[in-house]
């Protein structure tokens, strides 16, 4: 009976180093991806900015050819077109300087080989605790005592099982 406890100790010893090694191991993942998400968040806004410049710089042109072309002036509409202009650069410029996420550089193969370290570090672990368990049981297993009729353990000093009543060697 003593072996049987062992062996559930040492394998609910194993199930919870096993949990906390891959809890931490999920962690770290979606602190990466937070990350990695957050990144790809602010280059997609910087692209859309960008766009918008490209845009922007479109139409005043689009506005300056037409008034030339028509010999007509209106400072008011091109001052409104390059405020717009100006907004958008100093928008691009202060989400360029931004410091989310900037110290972060990573790809996502660096975030595939950041999860196979972990996962490797993983297996090391439970390696290590199946190897714990071996050797509890196995030592274990020399010192127990067993029927040969029936196979229940038994004391060193028994002479026959107290489950089957059989003689014991």
């Amino acid at each position: 009976m003593k072996l049987f406890e062992d062996l559930m100790n040492k394998a609910e010893k194993f199930a919870d180093q096993a949990v906390k090694v891959s809890k931490e191991a999920f962690d770290q993942t979606k602190v990466m991806a937070g990350e990695a998400m957050d990144k790809g968040q602010k280059k997609m806004k910087e692209l859309s900015l960008e766009s918008d410049m490209k845009d922007g710089y479109r139409k005043l042109g689009e506005l300056v050819y037409k008034m030339e072309k028509n010999g007509t002036t209106d400072d008011g509409l091109k001052a409104q077109y390059i405020a717009e202009l100006a907004a958008l650069e100093a928008e691009i410029e202060a989400l360029k300087n931004s410091d989310v996420n900037e110290e972060v550089d990573f790809t996502v193969e660096d975030v595939k080989a950041e999860i196979k370290e972990e996962a490797t570090e993983i297996v090391e672990e439970i390696k290590e605790v199946v190897e714990e368990v071996k050797e509890a049981v196995m030592g274990e297993a020399e010192e127990v005592r067993v029927c040969p009729s029936c196979g229940a353990a038994a004391d060193d000093d028994d002479v026959f099982c107290h489950d089957c009543g059989g003689k014991l060697n």
